[in-house]
């Protein structure tokens, strides 16, 4: 008796942008699904933060002063990212994105809120990220072409992360009053997206190939990635 394997069709691509505060297991599990995705015969492909360490040191020395800057060379480099994860992905690659522009409008939100950002830098801001079309009307499409996975665990469950993975500069940094307002923030950005689903994280989990499974099969947009190859 022939045994014969079917001939794999192309895989379709997809984009998973991991949102969700500091410290709160984004990098953890970006690269859990990206092994699972992997198991599965997808090619799969995370992406990090573009954090500059330097300006991000300038940045954590003195918030206030340097929140515009900060957030725009970020914005610049997240936009760049995305545009290349969208040309990833129309060649089949599922790309995991470790935050992206929602979370740089949690950010910005979170330091306009406290007025380290003026009127017009605002409006800036909202019209290079593109939530501001050129008649200043919100996008109601924002990141239209992404999934959004939002872990959502409490202010102080996120604040008692990043002091348990101990990065002194960090620490130092930030304040739970900052993981506060920067939570109240993600939920008003996150409601901007076309497309999201948001996760209960606050419980500390092992994160393996069940949990990548149970996670992506909860969100019908990603449901293909889990046909498996059928054998004749």
């Amino acid at each position: 008796m022939t045994h014969k394997t079917a001939t794999p069709k192309k895989k379709k691509g997809a984009l998973i942008v991991l949102e969700g505060d500091i410290a709160v297991g984004k990098t953890t599990l970006g690269n859990a699904l990206m092994e699972y995705l992997g198991t599965q015969g997808h090619d799969a492909l995370l992406i990090l933060e573009p954090i500059q360490e330097t300006f991000l040191e300038l940045y954590q020395s003195d918030i206030a002063k340097y929140a515009f800057p900060f957030q725009i060379v970020m914005a610049r480099e997240r936009l760049q990212l995305y545009h290349e994860a969208l040309q990833k992905v129309a060649g089949g690659t599922v790309v995991i994105m470790d935050r992206s522009l929602v979370g740089d409008l949690a950010f910005a939100t979170m330091q306009h809120n406290a007025g380290f950002f003026t009127a017009a830098e605002w409006q800036v801001y909202l019209t290079m990220i593109g939530l501001l079309n050129e008649n200043k009307e919100l996008n109601t499409l924002f990141m239209r072409e992404a999934t959004i996975l939002h872990l959502d665990a409490r202010p102080e469950k996120s604040f008692q992360r990043l002091q348990t993975r101990g990065k002194p500069k960090e620490v130092a940094a930030y304040t739970l009053d900052y993981f506060q307002r920067l939570h109240t923030a993600y939920i008003e950005a996150i409601m901007r997206c076309a497309k999201y689903k948001s996760f209960d994280w606050n419980e500390d989990c092992v994160v393996d190939d069940a949990l990548c499974e149970k996670l992506l099969r909860e969100i019908p947009e990603l449901a293909h990635l889990l046909v498996t190859i059928q054998v004749e």
